[in-house]
């Protein structure tokens, strides 16, 4: 097949896969789940390969509650600019704001609409110039009515002091600032750039001119409030520490921080995180009996080996405070045994939960989703007697809890072959409970495919059992015929799940075989299994990946030992250029996203640098390193290898990355092409997961166009 033949065909099964909508959302719409027909909203996503835009739209979906079926779904509206959304009340007299970015540069108005009138009220917050931009991420953003509903709580930027140049010629006011327009502004980092000082914001809903909006007072200086709540008379909510530095926020749940409580009269008392271990704390829930929950994890004497801050992702332990005054209880320990597969799930921790906004059972259970082992899953927690249930059903296996109404759960499930769909389950909970879909799930987009979870026990190192999935065709048309793509997550502390996944369908529809690897260190295996990593990097993890490949080859005969290839992106990349200098006969191709290549010159200039120092088994002491921890980074590193990198590789390098910045491609790519070794590099406009629309079809399909012709050669 010509070059132009099988580019063709490779950007025809991009667009292919491409048509898959993703269910990203369900949420029941009625007062109550007792009649005969239930409303349920559903929110779906999909890229506009035309406009390079990443579209959501809503369904409304009927469903019969004596089936539990799908009587009617409508036909999808587009959603234009909806950045965060919340809702209050039932049925007709239920209220929703919703947060969305208008078409001006920078501004975002606040609508508050019902179901019986429509909307009652908007407020241009950048005419209102009260704060800065409103925060609709999950890292700080909030966004609660108050009990009355007449007023409306949320997270927004300080407003910034204005700035003249020096030979400004105009009327200087007496708060203007002069010649600070250069000024550096530390923020929070990767994908939060401008979000430095977050303020807690009260809005009048019931006055629209003029907009009455007030910044709460009482945060002291050296804290970033966020995830803010109602709650005993006032406000609580998470604070993140800014001194020495704000370190980046995204993906790190090793920040410390403390839950705090303020009264709208400015009195500010600390719950907990104040005294002598550091907390991390990454969710807040309040209870429909007033009960305070949140996720926390100690940031020293943690485990072993005992790090400061530790690794970004980790077991979290559950907390709860009846009122304001009581004491703290610990109703979960992070503290799980570790992995070791099975028929029958197993309990391993709560890591990185997803928890809808509705998601109590009743007043003394919660429902949430988080994976484990490899697989997200339904967890119940019950607070009176500190009870954990994993429903072992196999309905349960792959599902996310959307909502809880009544005595209805809704949730999305999917694995590797089947796109995201509705399903359902009936309260109470019990060895029976389990989910049903409300229509047919939906069939694979491409044919003939299988897959399949390993279960590996690691010959050196902690004895700690680790898994791996292959995704791809069931048989090929020869022996050894179907390529393999190895695919290690980024993090390291962090898990590729068996949910459904767009990109995959592409790489298999061009016949490729994927193998994705959750080496140990990864969550939703235990703590242990998390920081057995730490201070092995470079060695425990590549050789994980590397025994995967070796199985996955040994159990299906029809992929090729000839035809492996690699990608990853992050610590992926990090895993996959140490792949190709330590088994550089093994792998003919290299994609690397982003990649740390260098920990040691990565250290200076990232938003994390604690991450260097941790997972080459050091803890951080907020200081630059020594030569003789540099030395040891640098041994660690993909660059300590490059002499030995025999595959081609291609670096895909994000110009506005801070998490992994781009000099770490650059190097890279100038250490294989000063050794006249074969390296390509492309470099793009976008931060660190290159998620922009345009970028993800460049790399993806340049990445399949440049393996093809790596086998061919």
């Amino acid at each position: 097949m010509s070059s132009k033949s099988y580019l063709k065909l490779v950007c025809d099964a991009y667009r292919d896969a491409a048509k898959t909508p993703l269910l990203v959302s369900a949420r029941v719409d009625s007062a109550s789940t007792s009649s005969s027909l239930i409303p349920i909203t559903t929110r779906w996503s999909q890229p506009n390969l035309s406009t390079n835009q990443k579209v959501t739209f809503s369904k409304q979906v009927m469903v019969s509650a004596s089936k539990l079926s799908v009587e009617h779904e409508s036909v999808g509206v587009a959603e234009n600019g909806r950045e965060m959304f919340t809702a209050s009340g039932e049925g007709e007299e239920e209220m929703i704001a919703i947060v969305r970015k208008a078409d001006k540069e920078d501004c975002q108005n606040i609508e508050l609409w019902t179901r019986a009138k429509g909307m009652l009220a908007t407020f241009n917050m950048k005419e209102v110039d009260v704060h800065g931009k409103i925060y609709t991420d999950a890292e700080f953003g909030a966004l609660e009515f108050s009990e009355d509903r007449k007023s409306l709580m949320y997270i927004a930027e300080k407003k910034k002091e204005k700035n003249v140049a020096f030979l400004f010629q105009g009327e200087v006011g007496e708060t203007t600032k002069v010649g600070g327009e250069a000024e550096y502004c530390e923020d929070w980092g990767e994908q939060m750039v401008g979000k430095a000082d977050p303020v807690i914001v009260q809005l009048d809903l019931e006055s629209e001119q003029p907009v009455k909006a007030v910044v709460l007072t009482g945060v002291p200086a050296g804290w970033s409030p966020g995830l803010v709540r109602w709650w005993a008379g006032g406000v609580v909510g998470v604070a993140y520490r800014t001194t020495p530095r704000r370190l980046g926020k995204v993906y790190c749940s090793n920040r410390p921080s403390i839950i705090f409580h303020l009264t709208l009269g400015g009195e500010w008392t600390v719950i907990t995180g104040d005294g002598d271990t550091q907390l991390g704390i990454t969710k807040l829930v309040v209870g429909p009996d007033g009960k305070l929950v949140w996720f926390e994890r100690s940031l020293e004497n943690a485990g072993e080996p005992d790090l400061y801050p530790g690794p970004h992702g980790a077991a979290l332990r559950v907390m709860c405070l009846a009122s304001l005054g009581e004491k703290v209880t610990e109703v979960v320990s992070h503290q799980q045994p570790p992995y070791q597969g099975g028929e029958r799930p197993q309990f391993c921790g709560v890591f990185t939960p997803s928890i809808a906004r509705r998601c109590w059972l009743d007043s003394d259970h919660i429902i949430i989703s988080c994976p484990q082992g490899e697989t997200m899953r339904p967890v119940i927690i019950g607070f009176s007697d500190a009870s954990v249930v994993v429903p072992d059903h196999s309905s349960c296996e792959g599902v996310v809890v959307t909502d809880v109404k009544d005595s209805l759960v809704v949730g999305i499930k999917s694995d590797p072959l089947t796109p995201p769909y509705l399903v359902a389950a009936r309260l109470p909970f019990g060895p029976d409970f389990q989910f049903l879909p409300l229509s047919p799930p939906p069939p694979c987009p491409v044919p003939n495919l299988t897959w399949s979870s390993l279960l590996l026990s690691p010959s050196t190192g902690p004895p700690l059992p680790y898994t791996a999935h292959y995704i791809g065709p069931a048989k090929g048309a020869a022996a050894s015929s179907v390529p393999l793509i190895i695919w290690p997550h980024g993090g390291p502390h962090s898990v590729i799940t068996t949910d459904y996944k767009t990109i995959v369908m592409f790489f298999c529809k061009l016949g490729y075989g994927v193998l994705f690897v959750n080496y140990r260190g990864s969550t939703g295996f235990g703590e242990e299994n998390v920081r057995s990593l730490l201070g092995n990097v470079g060695d425990m993890d590549v050789k994980d990946c590397h025994m995967a490949r070796e199985m996955c080859l040994e159990m299906f005969p029809h992929l090729s030992r000839e035809k492996c290839v690699l990608m990853g992106g992050s610590h992926g990349g990090f895993l996959v250029t140490h792949l190709a200098g330590q088994y550089p006969a093994d792998y003919k191709g290299v994609v690397a996203r982003n990649p740390v290549t260098n920990i040691a010159s990565m250290s200076g200039i990232t938003d994390i640098p604690d991450w260097t120092w941790n997972e080459s088994g050091l803890s951080y002491p907020w200081l630059n390193a020594s030569p003789d921890t540099m030395s040891s980074m640098y041994s660690m590193s993909p660059i300590s290898h490059v002499e030995n990198v025999i595959a081609p590789v291609f670096l895909m390098i994000g110009k506005n990355d801070l998490r992994v910045p781009p000099s770490q491609g650059y190097e890279f790519y100038n250490a294989l092409k000063a050794r006249g070794k074969e390296v390509f590099m492309n470099t793009y406009d976008d931060n660190h997961p290159l998620a922009k629309v345009e970028n993800d079809v460049n790399v993806m399909i340049n990445a399949a166009v440049f393996f093809n012709n790596c086998l061919d050669a």
